[in-house]
């Protein structure tokens, strides 16, 4: 079973493509719904070994974008796009 991708929170995420890589969008309720999220996430993939990839959060959206690039490379395709719109993101 692929985990990432999987419910968090009860929240199932949106599945996007691009250039063959996978995005999972999970909008939460709240940012501390979010946290909760992503602190699930990370319990239970505490001892699995998962592919490259790249974790985004901003307000009450994580993202998670499976780039499957070598750990040691210093270019990962679209994170700093990806960054930067999240970035640009004003707050209110």
């Amino acid at each position: 079973m692929l985990i990432i991708g999987s419910k968090l929170k009860n929240v199932k995420p949106g599945t996007y493509e691009l250039s063959e890589k996978l995005f999972f969008i999970y909008e939460f309720a709240t940012k501390n719904d979010r946290k909760k999220g992503a602190k699930e996430f990370a319990e239970k993939t505490a001892t699995m070994d998962l592919v490259s990839f790249s974790m985004f959060e901003k307000r009450n959206i994580l993202i998670f974008y499976v780039h499957e690039q070598d750990l040691n490379s210093n270019s990962v395709p679209f994170e700093t796009e990806i960054q930067g719109a999240l970035d640009s993101i004003i707050e209110g």
